[in-house]
C-alpha cells in the first residue's frame, strides 16, 4: 500500500524532533516577531476543540504558521522550502494550506482589540 502523505505516518526520532523544534523556534522568531501568537489565535478561534480530530497536528500547525507569515509579511519562504525544512511533502503542505483557508473562509484579518483580548485571556489561563 502506498501512503498518500508519508510524512503523516513516519515515526520521527527524538533527534529529529529536537531539530524540528529548534527550526520551528528560529522560524517563528524570524518571521512572526510582530505577532508570535497569531497562529495560536487562528487555531483557537477557527478550530477550537476540533484540533483534537486533526490527523497530523504537526503538519497542521506548520501550515497555520505558514499562512500567518504569508498574511503579515511581504517576503516569506516558499512552500517547497518550508516543506524541506520540516521534512514534509510539498504537495501535502499546499493542500493543507488551501483546506485551512477554505475552512476559515479566508478570514485572516484580526483587529488589534481582538488580538490583545486573546493575549490577555491566554495570559489569564496560564496564570490562574
Amino acid at each position: 500500500m502506498t501512503l498518500k502523505y508519508p510524512s503523516l505516518y513516519v515515526d520521527t526520532s527524538p533527534k529529529d524532533l529536537d531539530l524540528i523544534i529548534l527550526q520551528s523556534q528560529k522560524f517563528i522568531k524570524i518571521y512572526l516577531s510582530k505577532c508570535p501568537l497569531l497562529p495560536i489565535y487562528y487555531i483557537d478561534k477557527h478550530f477550537g476543540s476540533r484540533i483534537n480530530g486533526i490527523k497530523s497536528p504537526r503538519v497542521f500547525v506548520i501550515a497555520i504558521i505558514l499562512i500567518t507569515i504569508k498574511w503579515i509579511e511581504d517576503e516569506y519562504p516558499s512552500n517547497k522550502g518550508i516543506a524541506n525544512l520540516f521534512k514534509l511533502s510539498p504537495i501535502e503542505l499546499n493542500e493543507l494550506e488551501i483546506q485551512i483557508l477554505k475552512e476559515i473562509e479566508y478570514r485572516l484579518f484580526v483587529t488589534v482589540e481582538d488580538y490583545e483580548l486573546f493575549i490577555r485571556e491566554l495570559y489569564d489561563t496560564f496564570n490562574h
